[in-house]
């Protein structure tokens, strides 16, 4: 699933192919595998073919207005980071900066659609206003600002070991999942609304509202 504008990766792909940066072919290639994946243009593009970010970011600014911003150097406000959950940020892959002007600051790797601008609005209560950053450094950053539940998050994604939750009502706390695990070595941590539990080489990943 694209969280970005199919129109605004037209327009995106059309300024790569005519700066020579990719041929046509390759960039339909990026093209359809944006819309089938929950990948960014802008990912696919600098890991897939080779684009530099340094060439691909000012390219972005120009055709969108949104502006570039290198994270690590910037001031990242606890009150902003406490506004988003660990669930929200990591499903849409954006790091919260600070609030301003009554807006919500996200550091993006690449821009949103207005749809999915409008679906982080009414999850957090407040508008957005994005800025461009590398994504390995929003990576490293929401690791930084949201702890042990972040890197945990990557590391089961990355294995791809997520089970479906039982019930609550089935799994109503941890010592029931110990006792289901016999010998196995337990390892669980909550934050926000987000559980998860090692029963030996498996995860069970309790997500509530």
């Amino acid at each position: 699933m694209s969280y970005s504008d199919l129109q605004l990766d037209a327009q995106i792909g059309e300024s790569v192919v005519e700066k020579s940066m990719l041929s046509h072919g390759a960039m339909q290639e990026a093209l359809k595998t944006s819309r089938h994946s929950n990948r960014s243009l802008a990912d696919i593009l600098c890991k897939d073919h080779g684009i530099q970010e340094d060439h691909l970011y000012p390219l972005i600014t120009e055709k969108t207005g949104v502006p570039y911003q290198n994270l690590k150097s910037a001031a990242i406000q606890p009150d902003a980071v406490q506004m988003v959950s660990v669930k929200v940020a990591w499903h849409y892959g954006f790091m919260p900066i600070k609030k301003e002007g009554g807006r919500l600051q996200i550091a993006v790797d690449y821009p949103f659609s207005m749809k999915t601008q409008d679906e982080i609005r009414m999850q957090l209560g407040t508008p957005v206003q994005q800025v461009l950053s590398r994504k390995q450094d929003i990576r490293e950053m929401l690791k930084k600002h949201y702890g042990f539940a972040a890197n945990t998050v990557e590391r089961i994604v990355s294995d791809s070991k997520l089970e479906e939750a039982r019930p609550q009502d089935e799994i109503k706390n941890i010592e029931q999942i110990d006792r289901m695990a016999g010998d196995a070595t337990v390892e669980s941590i909550s934050q926000d609304s987000v559980t998860l539990t090692r029963l030996g080489e498996k995860f069970v990943v309790r997500v509530t509202a």
